[in-house]
């Protein structure tokens, strides 16, 4: 049930659950991948990487490390990023798509992240979040609404 992706991508794709588990720096993700696997860029060697649409699920530890990556662009079919998906990296900004529902611990934590588009938490009414920066670590915390009326 897996297959080396016929692309040129030099990617494994499990079919089953259409998730990358294993690619390099060459790697052309398929159209059909719905997840990216745990660890499967880990400390890569990308200074950018544009996540393509369709992908739902990036999870844990997934691109840790990549401590060249300056520039990250996430799909608006994201859903999902998995504890320290993104942890010690060189991004500075990044757009949160409106489909986000879920951001992992320490998703972003040791990042150079100072300034985040607020625009998904300020403007979906499911997730209420509040956005805490500090020492270039990203920390998001659900907002209690009886702590805050």
């Amino acid at each position: 049930l897996l297959r080396v992706s016929i692309e040129g991508s030099r990617a494994i794709v499990d079919l089953r659950t259409n998730t990358l588990i294993c690619a390099n720096e060459d790697t052309l993700i398929p159209s059909d991948v719905k997840v990216i696997d745990s660890y499967v860029f880990y400390n890569c060697g990308f200074n950018e990487f544009i996540v393509p649409e369709g992908v739902e699920v990036i999870k844990n530890n997934a691109f840790e490390s990549c401590k060249n990556l300056e520039k990250l662009i996430l799909p608006n079919t994201l859903k999902e990023i998995g504890d320290s998906a993104f942890e010690s990296l060189k991004i500075s900004t990044i757009t949160f798509p409106e489909n986000l529902e879920i951001v992992g611990a320490k998703a972003f934590a040791k990042s150079l992240l100072v300034v985040v588009n607020p625009t998904l938490f300020f403007s979906n009414p499911i997730l209420d979040v509040i956005i805490i920066i500090l020492l270039s670590n990203l920390i998001i915390f659900p907002l209690l609404s009886f702590i805050f009326p």
